[in-house]
């Protein structure tokens, strides 16, 4: 899926004053709670398209078993950079972009499932918000 970042203000500052490692400790928790948040937003099922015959968890009727359970399988990621840190969520299944990457969707998808990019627009101010809060904590 698409790779997407925020502009988070005020780190330059935080690492001018507490250096490097104690930058990173500082704005670990809140980009740990904002690949949760998207994480969770991206996990969330739609009800099942009228008239499917596609049954979650499994794949279609008479058919062997396909479903790589999109849903459930979300993960998330915290790692440090030599430039500072970066969250990164994920998902393994083949079919992920189909369903749900902005670029990919395919068209029975489309305003059913929550794609990457909406999930980003809709959660960019509280991660912001997360970030800058730390930010002046640790600035005080």
């Amino acid at each position: 899926m698409a790779q997407a970042s925020i502009k988070i203000e005020g780190v330059d500052k935080l690492v001018k004053k507490l250096g490097m490692a104690a930058a990173i400790s500082t704005l670990r928790p809140p980009m740990e709670q904002s690949v949760q948040l998207l994480e969770r937003d991206m996990a969330f099922e739609p009800p099942p398209r009228r008239g499917s015959s596609y049954i979650r968890g499994y794949g279609y009727p008479g058919r062997p078993a396909t479903s790589e359970h999109l849903s459930q399988s979300w993960t998330t990621k915290v790692t440090p950079t030599p430039n500072g840190l970066e969250g990164k969520i994920g998902n393994p299944t083949s079919y992920g972009p189909w369903v749900q990457s902005q670029q990919f969707q395919a068209w029975m998808h489309k305003g059913r499932w929550r794609t990457d990019q909406q999930v980003m627009s809709k959660n960019r101010k509280q991660i912001t918000e997360l970030f800058r809060q730390a930010i002046d904590r640790a600035l005080r």
